[in-house]
């Protein structure tokens, strides 16, 4: 891996807003709004999501790895 633009939990993807990109450069404390802004706000969460779900269905494509 050479960069990283984003990162997908079970409750958010977050988007690297740091100038790094470079894996051992970032800070991934994903709290830390000067280095991580959420894609999902709390009511789009809880609009699609109904609050306590968390995103579990991730769709691979065919021919990925099953472990990065």
């Amino acid at each position: 891996m050479k960069k990283v633009w984003c990162v997908i939990t079970s409750e958010n993807i977050y988007a690297n807003v740091q100038v790094e990109e470079s894996p051992i450069l970032i800070n991934y404390d994903l709290n830390n709004d000067s280095c991580w802004k959420p894609f999902l706000t709390k009511s789009l969460r809880d609009k699609y999501f109904h609050g306590d779900t968390k995103i579990t269905d991730a769709r691979v494509q065919p021919g990925a790895p099953e472990k990065i």
